[in-house]
């Protein structure tokens, strides 16, 4: 009878894998049978590929249809590139590629409760552009007035990319009723200013505002130079992106305090707004006695 696995030592690796092919081989029908192993035992293939590089590859060219920021020739070319250009030794691969699984592809939630509409809801969770107008708006109006309005402009524009936002006369766009916000001369100054930084520094692809960034300290300053973000902006986005996203660049950007990246139901939303208001009370104080 010829040996079962020759090439292998009997050991923790050989021998479960042995019992369980003789098991199945007892009591399973021949017709039911599927097994799968590769030669190390595991379910991983290697070759052409790692499989977690085909993952990541297959994301990447995914994006480029429902995200029309990944539309566009120069990002996805650029990040298809830089993935590519190691394909020599899978040593050589892995910045390239654990840069793309932590920035790029991270976690993305279906849903950011911020609001009451589940369209708002579902378009900031899935435009990064609609994510940064949102935290632009979000100043003197309620958390749910704010993240409204990038919905708002797309219905009223028919698209809220970069490039649509920075080339739109965006005042009568907020002034049209029901007015996107309480302030709709100085925000719409404000979203236009945010548009031409993220078309101009970023190619229009608001999503390498984060995932450009190699460290916490590169995020945050990319983060402060967006138009109208201060301390307390910077500081909830990047809990939303480390808590909700998965980006690990905004990890120490979290404050102690609690933020919109808490926020994860439609409750959650109601406990962040009255904890927010009690520490932008004592927030206040201390300013004012320092």
């Amino acid at each position: 009878m010829t040996e079962v696995l020759a090439g292998w030592n009997d050991g923790a690796a050989k021998l479960p894998i042995v019992a369980f092919v003789e098991r199945a081989v007892s009591e399973v029908a021949v017709e039911e049978r599927v097994a799968v192993f590769d030669n190390d035992g595991t379910l991983w293939c290697e070759k052409p590929l790692p499989i977690q590089a085909d993952f990541i590859l297959r994301r990447l060219f995914g994006w480029r249809t429902p995200i029309p920021s990944c539309a566009s020739a120069s990002p996805g070319r650029r990040r298809m590139s830089a993935t590519m250009r190691g394909s020599g030794r899978l040593g050589n691969r892995l910045p390239g590629l654990s840069r793309a699984l932590a920035g790029t592809i991270g976690r993305v939630p279906d849903r950011l409760y911020f609001t009451e509409s589940d369209e708002a809801n579902a378009l900031i969770a899935s435009d990064p552009m609609a994510l940064l107008v949102g935290f632009e708006l979000d100043q003197r109006v309620t958390v749910m007035k704010a993240f409204l309005g990038p919905l708002a402009l797309k219905e009223r524009l028919g698209a809220i990319d970069a490039a649509t936002l920075a080339a739109a006369d965006l005042e009568p766009v907020f002034f049209a009723k029901p007015v996107i916000h309480r302030y709709p001369r100085s925000m719409a100054k404000r979203v236009h200013e945010l548009a031409v930084h993220v078309r101009d520094r970023y190619d229009g692809d608001a999503a390498r505002v984060w995932t450009d960034a190699t460290d916490s300290d590169e995020l945050r300053a990319t983060l402060t130079a967006l138009p109208g973000f201060g301390e307390m902006k910077v500081k909830s986005l990047g809990a939303v992106l480390f808590k909700r996203f998965g980006v690990e660049a905004a990890r120490e950007l979290v404050p102690w305090h609690p933020t919109l990246g808490d926020v994860d139901s439609p409750q959650a939303l109601e406990d962040y707004q009255a904890a927010k208001r009690v520490h932008k009370a004592e927030w206040a104080k201390a300013r004012a006695g320092s």
